[in-house]
C-alpha cells in the first residue's frame, strides 16, 4: 500500500505507482513473489533521493573507468618511448646487467606503491630484492635510489600507516644482503677516487645525456607554461593519493640519482640505465596530463621518430649534435652485415689455428673467447713466458678491447721462435662496440689496417 502524505494526493496513481516500481527495482527495495510486485512504503522525497544515489554510484564508476584508462594509455605511451629509444635498447641488447637494472627499477616503484597501499610483506619483498639486484649489478647506480627512498619516506610518512617503519625494515633488510659483497669487495678503498671538484660537470654531463638520448628536458616547461595558460595545475583530477606520491617520488630520483652520480670518479652513459624508465613514464605522464590530443599526437611521433626537439632546443649551446632518426638508423644497423677487427682475427684462427693450441694477448679477450676453443693467456697476469711452454701464438695487440694500446714488440730471444703474420682488418675504433649513443659506431668502419699475429715456428 502507497502511503499517502500531503501533496502527494494530488500526483495521478499510475505516475507514483511506475515511479515506486522503478525506484524499488534499481534499490532493491521490490521482491517478485508469486508474479506480484511488493512494493515497500515510499515517501515522495525517497524516489529522488534513490535516482540520486544511483548518479553517485555512477560517477563513481566512471572515475573508476578513468583511472585505469588513463594508466593505460600512460603504459601504452611508456612502452611506445622505451621500444623506439635507441640509447635504451643499445643497453638492453648487450649481455651484461644494464637489462637488469631496469628491471629492478620497475620492480622497485611498484614494491614502493604495494607499501603505500596496505601491503607491507610483498610491497617490502619486492622493494628489497629489487635493490639487491641492482647493487649486485652495479654498486653506484642503487645509491640513488636508497637517498630518493629516504627523501620520499620523510616527506608522506604521515599519510600512511607504517610506512616509515616498513622503509626503515627494508633498507635494514637489503644492508645485510649486501655484507657478503662488502666483506669480499672492500669498496671503501675506492673512496679516494670520489670526485667532488667535478661535480658540476659530471651532473652537465649526464643532463645532457638525457636531454639528447632519453627526455629533452625542454619538456618539463610544459608543466608551468600549462598551469599558467589554464590556471589550473593538471587536467585529470583523478589520481589516487598513492598514484601522485608515486610520481613525486619519480621525481625525486632524477636529483637524488644526479648527486650520487656528480662525485663518482668516471662518467658512463650505463649509470643513467635507473633513470630511463623513470624519464620515459614521466614524459608520458606530462604529454598526457598537460597536452591537448593533437599536439600530443604529434610530440609523441616526434620524439618516437626524430631527435628534431632535443637538437633544436639546445642550440646554440651545443652544437655537436645533429638532427637525425636514432631509431630508425638502430634498426639499419642490426639488419646490415657488420664487421670489424675481431671478426678479422676470429676468421683467421678458425682458418689456421688449432682449438688446443694457446693465445697470448695483453687483454681478457673475453669476445675472442667466446668465438674460438684456444686456449688464451691474458699477457697482463703471466708477463713472463715459460720458456718450456710458449704460447702457439701472440697477439701484438687486442682484437677486441675497448681501451686503445701500443702493439708490442717481441724481445730478442722470442723473434727467432716466431713468425710474424701481418693481417689486414677493419680499423674499428676501441669504442664501437659500447652501448653508449655518444661512443657507439653502428656500422662496418671503411677503411683497413694491420694486425700483427705471431706464429710460433715448429
Amino acid at each position: 500500500m502507497i502511503r499517502k502524505r500531503g501533496n502527494a494526493d494530488q500526483r495521478p496513481r499510475v505516475i507514483r505507482k511506475h515511479l515506486s516500481v522503478f525506484c524499488g527495482t534499481i534499490s532493491g527495495g521490490n521482491r517478485v513473489a508469486g508474479g506480484a510486485i511488493e512494493r515497500e512504503a515510499l515517501t515522495p522525497w525517497e524516489p529522488y533521493c534513490r535516482l540520486q544515489r544511483l548518479q553517485d554510484s555512477t560517477s563513481c564508476r566512471r572515475k573508476t573507468m578513468t583511472k585505469k584508462t588513463l594508466v593505460a594509455i600512460v603504459t601504452i605511451i611508456t612502452v611506445l618511448f622505451c621500444i623506439t629509444n635507441a640509447a635504451f635498447l643499445l643497453h638492453t641488447r648487450q649481455c651484461r646487467y644494464y637489462a637488469l637494472v631496469v628491471f629492478a627499477q620497475i620492480w622497485l616503484l611498484y614494491g614502493y606503491k604495494l607499501l603505500m597501499t596496505g601491503k607491507p610483506k610483498q610491497g617490502g619483498l619486492f622493494l628489497v630484492l629489487a635493490l639487491a639486484v641492482q647493487f649486485y649489478c652495479n654498486y653506484i647506480v642503487v645509491l640513488g635510489n636508497v637517498l630518493a627512498l629516504c627523501v620520499s619516506t620523510v616527506l608522506i610518512c604521515r599519510r600512511y600507516r607504517n610506512l616509515l617503519r616498513n622503509i626503515v625494515i627494508c633498507l635494514a633488510s637489503f644492508a645485510l644482503l649486501t655484507i657478503p659483497w662488502l666483506a669480499y669487495a672492500k669498496p671503501w678503498h675506492q673512496s679516494e677516487d670520489i670526485s667532488p671538484g667535478y661535480f658540476t660537470e659530471n651532473v652537465l654531463n649526464y643532463l645532457s645525456g638525457i636531454h639528447f638520448h632519453i627526455m629533452p628536458l625542454v619538456l618539463v616547461l610544459i608543466i608551468p607554461v600549462r598551469y599558467f595558460l589554464t590556471r589550473r595545475k593538471q587536467p585529470f583530477e583523478t589520481k589516487e593519493p598513492a598514484m601522485k606520491d608515486i610520481e613525486n617520488f619519480l621525481w625525486i630520483l632524477i636529483p637524488a640519482h644526479l648527486v650520487i652520480l656528480g662525485i663518482a670518479p668516471v662518467t658512463f652513459f650505463r649509470y643513467l640505465m635507473p633513470l630511463i624508465p623513470v624519464l620515459i613514464i614521466l614524459t608520458s605522464v606530462i604529454l598526457l596530463n598537460y597536452v591537448r590530443p593533437l599536439l600530443r599526437y604529434m610530440l609523441i611521433a616526434i620524439l618516437c621518430c626524430s631527435n628534431a626537439i632535443a637538437v633544436f632546443t639546445a642550440y646554440p649551446l651545443q652544437t655537436s649534435y645533429s638532427v637525425g632518426m636514432p631509431f630508425v638508423q638502430f634498426v639499419h644497423e642490426i639488419t646490415s652485415n657488420y664487421e670489424d677487427r675481431l671478426e678479422d682475427v676470429v676468421r683467421y684462427l678458425r682458418q689456421n689455428a688449432k682449438p688446443d693450441q694457446s693465445l697470448y694477448v695483453f687483454d681478457h679477450e673475453f669476445q675472442l673467447i667466446f668465438y674460438i676453443d684456444m686456449r688464451v693467456i691474458d699477457g697482463r697476469f703471466t708477463q713472463t713466458l715459460n720458456p718450456n711452454d710458449l704460447p702457439d701464438w701472440i697477439l701484438s695487440e687486442s682484437a677486441s678491447g675497448v681501451i686503445p694500446s701500443t702493439p708490442i714488440q717481441l724481445p730478442t730471444s722470442l723473434i727467432k721462435l716466431y713468425e710474424p703474420v701481418v693481417l689486414d682488418v677493419h680499423d674499428t675504433s676501441r669504442q664501437a662496440s659500447r652501448p653508449g649513443p655518444d661512443v657507439h659506431i653502428p656500422f662496418t668502419a671503411p677503411k683497413m689496417t694491420q694486425l700483427v699475429i705471431y706464429k710460433k715456428i715448429r
